[in-house]
């Protein structure tokens, strides 16, 4: 666990200095909001928010996400 957060924290800190406004990685979306402030949502373009349904518009699933802020300094 603290290797993959170690890891996510690292792609936070490269979002942040090269311009890029959202990575994923994972099953996290991550979104820089300001400068030292981020936004981490539990869920990708693979697995988006919200309800799954198939092709015949049946419900497959759903991805209750979670969302979280960091703010360093």
């Amino acid at each position: 666990m603290i290797r993959k957060t170690g890891l996510l924290f690292l792609l936070l800190l490269a979002a942040g200095g090269t311009g890029a406004q959202t990575v994923q990685h994972g099953p996290y979306t991550v979104s820089v909001l300001t400068s030292g402030v981020y936004h981490i949502e539990d869920a990708n373009d693979s697995n988006p928010a919200g309800m799954h349904t198939g092709p015949d518009g049946k419900s497959t699933g759903m991805n209750n996400c979670s969302d979280m802020y960091l703010v360093v300094g």
